[in-house]
């Protein structure tokens, strides 16, 4: 008996079921069943299976019903409504009318729907996203439904008060279609509403907001494609001028504001209140605003610290290029650690009482109570009076540097005053002035590579739980890491391929320290601190746990988040007395960069810089944040030192041997003169970062020659040639842009155009059953080709891929035709629980056939899917480093049987291997692979590599 998938709608949205001779059918046997729609065309029901694995839609109890959200249907693409038996996009635009002016309390509105010939549509009735007119059945689709949701709101609810009215309207207007039919009163009204900002400032460091927008997510695709996310600006540069005259002219910060042109902007209170602090920092003094400049979004958490969510402040303040590049290089003149560190007490902004002051040392960060800096000034004194160089404090011994003493010197005394304005956003000062460090941009102003003439360490066996055991390069890594240890160098960059274990290296070398801290006559007791991107600090407490005896290393301090140790940061004196207890801390990049004070009062014995890129940038807060941790030894971990410019090599380096390459000015000129380096200038460094021979500042193995134990990784090339469909719609694109100018957004979209058709021809099913869909793309034939061989062979594949719709239905077709119970999908759009949880449960049971489809930038990092022994690159990524870290979820350490890398590739009839995008791509990628691989090139996309595809691909 045929299944038949039906639906119901109320009030609330619609909930599904899937019947057969009368039966409802378990969910989960759905795809299985090929249910039909009422008019027999094939249902989509994998659509529903991704909503409810996105957790956008959910199961009834018993497991037999879907239920949709009425605004969850709303963000259903056509093809998706089709696909599901739902009503087509609804043909209306809106009539909005207006009783009153906007700025009255009496205002009012309403709307009607009106076909796009102007004709009412009289007696419509509506439930939900659901609306009838006549015998027609329509889909109200975003932005008209929601646009329909905030107008009813304000029927039901009218607002009172004028600036919440401003901020309602401004909503509306946001998400209004173009054709949307106004009364000439709201129609030549501009509203914004303005959620986000970044920081101007003029010579003399005053600060002015200037309001942006974020643009270049897709929603067809995860992530795509070397076009980032980027900020623009929200106002036309006349009216933000005209804001920005009211700003530094005004006594506090309104909700609302009105410009010429009936240009109007609308705040939310969040907003207004984070503005005003902005507005409070021009008042006060010339160090205090660069302290403010130096790190903005830090003293904005720490100033609104319990009031609003951090994460909100994060999204507010945006850095952007141009604010990153200004500042860093006017703050480019700052020197390092000589800074004062004071914390306040009281619930003034900046009351007149210091609770403590903390002072950088050669020793550490020096913490002084308030009570007590006359005394300790006099004992500098006294001591510098009798030429001593040093004095004991509080049972510990301080160096009288010239740096402690200028410290000692800036210590306010007089009561700092402040507009009665500032007490409108109260609470306790945080330490929130930063370390300036001398970043060795301009010149090299500070070095650091051998600190000790040697440092002793007994030969001891690192402590491996039964059933661990180094492989050979893991054992020349532990040794080498030993070796600077020994040598007395301050630090190293293991950059090993991703897969060969950094991670338990690490480890192992950390615990063969702690044991010679634990002997007698040994390393004196360091704590150790690693530093990871949040969703690998439980890897690296899993892998401690899973590899090291020592029961400390299973209970580390996290210092991090909302589940970390709390007592870290009540205080400096608190957090120093925290970690010298620890054996290691674990934090992340975003909390060292906001609360690094708190890690400055503790000498580490070593900072391990994890995932080591998110240090690359010599022009960020995090980077300089990461520079000024002071410790006996610093590592680096990163599979992908180089990844968009030599620059983030130089960066990494001048964090763990500072000056080694000398300033940036200086490596820039002798390595990339002009951003392209020649080969031999890479090969000239490439022998720098072996030196010396006997430990050589980088260690970098490839799996193919250093994982002895690894097995084979084999690639498969294949290509196959267009169907009839895809060449016919390849072939229009490349005549169009010849026919168009050459501009660099043309190229782009005309690239991106060409690699979805090769992919597929219409991407989305049209009404088309799974062999239809199949034989529409020559690719999806030679992919389904080799999931059939896959099966026979009962294994397991990974299917990367970014295009959202195909990868839905993908999933369903893979489903359906090979019987799985799931094929589960790791996207942009999963959350971190889903996701391990599906990552747990594919890695279960390595036999049997099974299939995961992922996103390269969702999928790519951070996870271990060994379960699997193939890998399908359907769409290619453009950086074959991401690439590559996508084939190294299957192919990495844990993996004992042969891998099979696969690359689908569509010929186009006509055009040949020589200009068809598919092969081009392939050859751009692989040469940047080889010499990524050979020399420290970095991978990275470029506009170059844009103009030599285009004119590959089209230019003929």
């Amino acid at each position: 008996m045929t299944a038949q998938l039906m639906h119901e709608a109320d009030a609330h949205g619609y909930a599904f079921t899937c019947v057969a001779a009368g039966l409802k059918i378990p969910f989960r046997q759905w795809i299985q069943h090929t249910p039909l729609l009422s008019d027999g065309a094939p249902a989509r029901v994998g659509i529903l299976s991704r909503l409810v694995e996105d957790e956008k839609a959910s199961l009834d109890v018993d497991g037999f019903e879907v239920h949709l959200s009425h605004d969850a249907a709303s963000h259903l693409q056509s093809w998706e409504l089709k696909g599901l038996g739902l009503p087509d996009p609804a043909p209306f635009h809106l009539e909005i009318t207006t009783k009153g002016v906007l700025t009255s309390q009496n205002f009012s509105v309403d709307y009607r729907f009106v076909y796009p010939d102007s004709r009412p549509a009289v007696g419509t009735e509506r439930t939900g996203s659901l609306i009838r007119h006549g015998n027609r059945r329509y889909t109200l689709v975003q932005p008209l439904w929601g646009v329909i949701q905030l107008i009813d709101g304000y029927k039901e609810k009218p607002i009172l008060d004028m600036d919440e009215r401003f901020q309602w309207w401004a909503r509306v207007q946001e998400i209004l279609p173009e054709n949307t039919e106004l009364n000439s009163f709201l129609k030549t009204m501009k509203i914004v509403r303005a959620e986000r900002f970044t920081i101007d400032f003029m010579d003399n460091v005053t600060f002015t907001p200037r309001f942006v927008t974020l643009s270049g997510r897709s929603d067809q695709m995860d992530v795509p494609t070397p076009t980032p996310v980027e900020a623009q600006d929200l106002l036309p540069p006349e009216v933000q001028k005209e804001f920005n005259d009211h700003f530094l002219k005004a006594q506090s910060i309104r909700a609302r504001y009105g410009f010429k042109n009936r240009w109007f902007i609308a705040l939310s209170s969040t907003l207004e209140k984070v503005l005003d602090k902005v507005r409070q920092m021009n008042t006060l003094s010339f160090n205090e605003r660069m302290q403010f400049l130096h790190n903005p979004r830090a003293f904005l958490r720490q100033a609104f610290e319990g009031v609003f969510d951090p994460e909100i402040l994060e999204e507010i303040f945006v850095e952007t290029p141009f604010f990153l590049s200004e500042r860093i290089k006017f703050l480019g003149q700052w020197h390092p650690k000589k800074g004062l560190y004071i914390r306040y007490e009281g619930e003034e902004w900046l009351p007149e009482r210091i609770q403590e002051i903390s002072i950088p040392t050669p020793e550490g960060l020096l913490v002084v109570s308030g009570d007590a800096i006359p005394i300790f000034k006099q004992a500098v004194r006294s001591a510098l009076d009798r030429g001593a160089n040093e004095i004991n404090w509080e049972n510990r011994k301080v160096t009288l540097t010239e740096e402690l003493c200028r410290a000692l010197e800036e210590i306010p005394t007089k009561k700092i005053h402040e507009e009665k304005s500032d007490k409108a956003v109260q609470g306790p000062r945080g330490p929130d002035i930063k370390p300036i460090i001398e970043d060795n941009l301009e010149k090299k102003t500070f070095e650091k590579g051998i600190i000790a003439q040697s440092r002793p360490l007994k030969d001891v066996p690192p402590r491996l739980v039964q059933g661990t055991t180094l492989l050979d390069h893991q054992k020349q890594g532990l040794e080498w890491l030993k070796k600077h240890w020994t040598s007395g160098s301050s630090g190293s960059l293991l950059a090993d391929d991703m897969g060969l274990g950094k991670t338990l290296q690490t480890l192992a070398f950390l615990d063969v320290l702690r044991q010679n801290m634990e002997i007698d006559g040994g390393l004196r007791q360091q704590p150790f601190l690693v530093v990871a991107p949040t969703g690998l600090l439980s890897n690296w407490e899993a892998e401690a746990r899973k590899h090291l005896q020592a029961a400390g290393w299973h209970i580390p301090v996290r210092a991090h988040g909302s589940t970390g140790n709390s007592s870290c940061f009540q205080s400096l004196r608190q957090a120093e007395q925290t970690f010298k207890l620890a054996l290691w801390v674990l934090t992340t990049y975003e909390t060292l960069r906001d609360k690094i004070n708190y890690f400055l009062s503790t000498y580490w014995a070593v900072v391990v810089f994890d995932e080591a890129q998110k240090i690359k940038n010599p022009l960020s807060v995090v980077s300089d944040m990461a520079k000024s941790v002071k410790a006996e030894f610093t590592l680096a971990l990163t599979g992908t030192p180089v990844e968009n410019s030599l620059a983030d090599l130089w960066c990494i380096i001048d964090t763990v041997q500072p000056g080694r390459f000398g300033s940036l000015k200086d490596f820039q000129r002798k390595y990339m003169p002009d951003r392209f380096p020649e080969e031999e200038k890479l090969l000239e460094l490439k022998r720098e970062t072996e030196r010396p021979p006997s430990h050589p500042l980088l260690l970098r193995r490839n799996k193919e020659d250093h994982w002895k134990e690894k097995p084979r990784k084999i690639e498969k090339k294949i290509e196959v040639i267009m169907t009839d469909s895809q060449a016919e719609i390849y072939t229009k694109w490349v005549n169009k842009a010849r026919m168009s100018d050459q501009s660099k957004g043309l190229m782009l979209s005309t690239l991106q155009h060409l690699k979805a058709t090769s992919l597929h021809p219409t991407m989305h099913p049209e009404g088309m059953n799974d062999e239809e869909y199949i034989r529409a793309s020559a690719k999806l034939q030679a992919t389904f080709q080799t999931l059939d061989q896959i099966q026979q062979m009962q294994e397991k594949v990974l299917i990367f891929l970014e295009y959202l719709a195909v990868q839905t239905i993908l999933a369903e077709i893979i489903e359906r035709r090979y019987g799985c119970q799931r094929v589960p999908i790791i996207s942009g759009n999963i959350s971190g629980p889903k996701r391990q949880q599906l990552v747990d449960d594919f890695q279960k049971d390595r036999n049997g056939f099974g299939v995961m489809i992922l996103s390269p930038k969702a999928g790519g990092v951070g996870i271990t899917l060994t379960a699997a022994t193939h890998v399908i690159h359907l769409s290619r990524w453009w950086n074959p480093a991401v690439e590559d870290q996508c084939s190294d979820r299957a192919y990495r350490i844990g993996q004992n049987r042969d891998v099979t890398i696969y690359y689908p590739l569509a010929v186009h009839p006509e055009y040949g291997e020589k200009h068809s995008f598919d092969i081009k791509l392939h050859e751009l990628l692989e040469r940047k692979r080889t010499m990524s691989r050979t020399l420290l090139i970095p991978p990275a996309y470029t506009e170059q590599d844009t103009e030599q595809l285009y004119r590959n691909a089209v230019e003929f």
